[in-house]
């Protein structure tokens, strides 16, 4: 059996093993074989100094979610036969604009942006950093979210309730008490939270239950609720209603009400929504966690940085910051060089009206683009997606259209690596490198004030161009603050 060409030897390990074959039976022409005592190899490069450094590269083996470039974003190419498909990808870049978010979720911003409501928080167990995105439904008070609570209560909240329970957060506690306390009947007592459910007797509920979840993700509270109620309340009725549901997919959501509405009895519970949000779901680590995995990197003794002691302490307290942006609308992105704190301007083409800029958080910005993203990937019209033969990408034009730096650090933050990626068309790494080139040049300037966020994003590996278009950008940041400098030899060493 003769094999033309192994980086690891397993093929020819499988043949030996499963068809009961001689080891030198099985020939591999060509290979790059650290250990080969097992298999027999005619030509083993391993010792040729022209490949022996690239060894880690193309010997180690893993799984897809194990997968350090999986992890960055990097498209998967797959083979067909004896044929690697890189070449037949298709390379084409999104231009966004102020139509590409979807009527609900501009209707939703309109209603609840500039209130403090919309930010951040690290959710995931294996998370380093915040991850996933949150509504804080007790800043909706006073907003057109009372009327629709009022609305929901007159409409769906049974006579006959008994029990009203909490999804066990600050936000859902505070929507359950003001339902008890304005719309419930009488002999209601206090909501209960979802932790307590096991204190309950068995069977001792007897009339409607009421389910009351702030804001939900996957809804995997109140299906732990539905399963909690079944010993105390049995067959009774159920109302499940959730203030704000953050979709990351309709269908999955389908799936959530058809568990939630089931009933062993002729009637279904009831699912009552008063808001609802398309978001992205959770693909790999987030930005904040890829940037402080690399902020640590850069304070290692073993580093190679040349940091003296003041910007050690920088990059120190912004680690310091990232792990204390739990439950967070503001501080996610690096202040502009000379200090200066990123905000909005007048003019945001993704929202209508009246609004001051002053009061827009960043997490109103960062939902605002997740949004936009979201619908791009899986709206009507997906455009912004990823596979073996397309690779769409976020057009280099869009920093250019939307040059504030809050908004484009949003771009930075809420995009997926992949669709940060310019490395594999030459023409969107000229034209990305031409514009980081005037950014970088105008550091100390409005145009530049996203200058640290671009360079983040480039020393993290979440934005890629190509080696000579990289260190071409680079050039115009010569006496901007040794901070910025320090990014800047960062981002160089990635072309090495």
């Amino acid at each position: 059996v003769l094999i033309s060409a192994s980086t690891s030897g397993n093929m020819a390990r499988e043949l030996v093993k499963r068809k009961m074959l001689l080891k030198d039976r099985v020939l591999i022409l060509f290979g790059l074989i650290q250990s080969s005592p097992d298999v027999t190899v005619l030509c083993n490069l391993v010792a040729d100094p022209r490949y022996s450094d690239k060894l880690p590269l193309v010997t180690e083996e893993y799984r897809e979610p194990d997968c350090p470039m999986c992890k960055t974003g990097s498209t998967a190419v797959h083979f067909v036969g004896d044929q690697f498909l890189a070449d037949a990808i298709q390379h084409v870049g999104i231009k966004i604009t102020g139509r590409d978010i979807e009527d609900d979720s501009k209707a939703f911003l309109g209603r609840y942006r500039c209130r403090g409501a919309l930010g951040l928080r690290q959710q995931s167990n294996n998370a380093t950093a915040i991850d996933s995105y949150f509504v804080d439904v007790t800043k909706l008070k006073g907003s057109v979210f009372d009327d629709r609570v009022k609305a929901a209560c007159n409409r769906h909240l049974a006579a006959s309730t008994k029990l009203i329970v909490n999804a066990d957060d600050p936000g859902s506690a505070q929507l359950a008490l003001e339902i008890a306390d304005n719309y419930a009947p009488e002999d209601v007592s206090k909501p209960v939270s979802a932790k307590d459910l096991s204190k309950i007797g068995v069977d001792s509920v007897h009339g409607s239950v009421l389910i009351v979840a702030g804001c939900i993700g996957s809804g995997g509270c109140l299906q732990s609720i539905s399963r909690d109620l079944r010993d105390p309340a049995g067959d009774a009725p159920r109302t499940y209603l959730i203030g704000v549901a953050k979709h990351t997919q309709h269908p999955r959501h389908g799936s959530l009400r058809g568990d939630l509405v089931y009933s062993s009895t002729d009637h279904k519970h009831a699912v009552v929504l008063l808001e609802e949000l398309t978001l992205p779901e959770r693909h790999g680590p987030s930005a904040w966690e890829v940037e402080r995995e690399a902020l640590n990197g850069l304070v290692e003794p073993d580093s190679g940085a040349d940091l003296g002691p003041d910007l050690i302490k920088a990059v120190l307290d912004r680690i310091d910051a990232i792990d204390g942006l739990q439950d967070s609308v503001n501080s996610f992105f690096w202040a502009a060089p000379d200090g200066t704190p990123l905000g909005l301007r007048k003019t945001f083409a993704f929202w209508d009206g009246e609004y001051d800029p002053a009061d827009a958080s960043h997490g109103d910005i960062l939902f605002t683009i997740a949004c936009v993203l979201e619908n791009l990937r899986g709206g009507r019209s997906p455009r912004l997606r990823q596979t073996a033969f397309y690779h769409g990408f976020i057009a280099p034009s869009t920093f250019g259209r939307f040059n504030d730096g809050v908004i484009q650090s949003a771009f930075l933050r809420a995009a997926m690596p992949g669709e940060l990626d310019y490395s594999g068309d030459e023409d969107a790494s000229r034209e990305m490198a031409r514009l980081l080139k005037r950014i970088f040049n105008e550091w100390d300037r409005p145009r530049g004030e996203a200058t640290a966020e671009f360079l983040i994003s480039l020393m993290c590996g979440r934005m890629r161009l190509k080696g000579a278009d990289l260190l071409d950008c680079l050039q115009g940041l010569d006496g901007a603050p040794p901070l910025i400098l320090a990014f800047r030899e960062g981002c160089a060493k990635l072309s090495q």
